[in-house]
């Protein structure tokens, strides 16, 4: 039931319209250009790059404080062994 209707509904279009699969998608093509465009101008760039930098230097910071605390805890038990092995 719901093809024959698309079929109904397609005839009308192509028939009486005279709109084709090719007029809907440069619309829509055409649309998504517009909405695009409008949403990049309303962001505040500034900002959107203020807060990436600032989490990449979080992710980074934080990283490399991991890697030096393991590294830290690695040679602060090594040290300890090697106080306890020599007294």
């Amino acid at each position: 039931m719901s093809d024959n209707k698309y079929k109904l509904f397609r005839n009308f279009m192509v028939n009486e319209l005279g709109i084709g699969k090719d007029d809907i998608e440069e619309w829509a093509k055409q649309a998504v250009a517009e909405t695009v465009e409008k949403i990049v101008r309303q962001k505040n760039w500034d900002d959107l790059i203020e807060e990436k930098v600032k989490a990449q230097f979080r992710d980074t910071y934080t990283t490399q404080r991991a890697i030096k605390d393991a590294i830290a805890e690695v040679i602060e038990r090594r040290l300890i062994l090697d106080v306890k092995i020599r007294e």
